[in-house]
Parts: structure tokens; sequence; C-alpha cells
């Protein structure tokens, strides 16, 4: 009786064990994912902004640039003989003069 008491306690002691290595195991397997899922999100972030950026700088010519320029002078100056879009300027920290 008292061997088969010590086998007994043998065999939980082996179960206890395999469950915390199983447990351990999961723990890590969460851990692991967790830090792949931020790693992706933050390179693909990265890639992305490269991307637009690029795109940006191919597509943007001097004479867009010319025209994106004459338009902001021409609402700078509608700003400057009115009061109320003036404000507007104001409103979203822009410089009028």
């Amino acid at each position: 009786l008292e061997n088969q008491i010590k086998a007994t306690n043998r065999r939980i002691d082996d179960v206890n064990s395999y469950l915390l290595s199983l447990l351990a195991g999961i723990f890590a397997l969460i851990g692991f994912m967790w830090w792949d899922r931020r790693t992706m999100i933050s390179k693909a972030k990265e890639e992305v902004t490269k991307n637009i950026q690029h795109e940006l700088n191919n597509k943007a010519n001097k004479d867009d640039l010319r025209v994106l320029n004459n338009i902001i002078l021409v609402l700078k100056d509608f700003a400057n003989s009115n009061k109320d879009f003036n404000n507007i300027f104001q409103k979203y920290n822009l410089k009028v003069a």
C-alpha cells in the first residue's frame, strides 16, 4: 500500500510539472504573438508612410506647387479684406500676413 501511495504521489508530481510546463508554454506563445503583432504594426506604419511620401514626391511637380502657393496667397489676400474669413484663419492658427 505504501508503494502505491508513493507511486500515486509521483504521478501527481509529474502531472503538476507537465501542467506548469504547458502553462509556461502558453504564456510564452501569447507573449511572442503580442510582440510579433506590435512589431508588424510598426513596420507596416513605416512602410505606408514611406509609400505615401514617395507618391506625394513623385506626383507633386513644380506646377502643382506653384498653383497651390497661388491659392494660398489668394486666400490670405481675401482674409485681409474679409473679417469673417480672417477669423476662420485665426481659428485654425493660420497666419494671414
